[in-house]
């Protein structure tokens, strides 16, 4: 969470639960072209998440090419922040290192 607000992204990332379509359109909505992600990104999959997500879904919801960077973790879930922080340190400086324009 100190990340959403120190990047001061806290507003947009809450969004989409203010915004949130019916549940039998999220699909729908989430994958259309103007809804599709347009920044590089990089994303890490926890598989004790409520539903965890393969590469394959993940693109899903970039525009095409800009899923630059991905990784699965065995370990955590939807709060991984508090139950592998060292995880999470470590894929961000990853990430961070490997694409962020110095």
């Amino acid at each position: 969470m100190s990340l959403y607000y120190m990047t001061n992204c806290i507003a947009t990332s809450a969004l989409i639960y203010y915004e949130n379509p019916r549940h039998d359109q999220f699909a729908a909505y989430c994958s259309a072209e103007e809804n599709l992600i347009r920044c590089p990104v990089g994303y890490t999959s926890m598989g004790f998440d409520t539903a965890p997500n393969s590469r394959r879904g993940a693109e899903t919801t970039v525009k095409k090419g800009t899923l630059v960077w991905y990784k699965e973790r065995d370990y955590a879930g939807h709060f991984a922040c508090l139950e592998d922080p060292e995880g999470m340190i470590e894929d961000i400086r990853e990430v961070v290192d490997k694409f962020w324009d110095r």
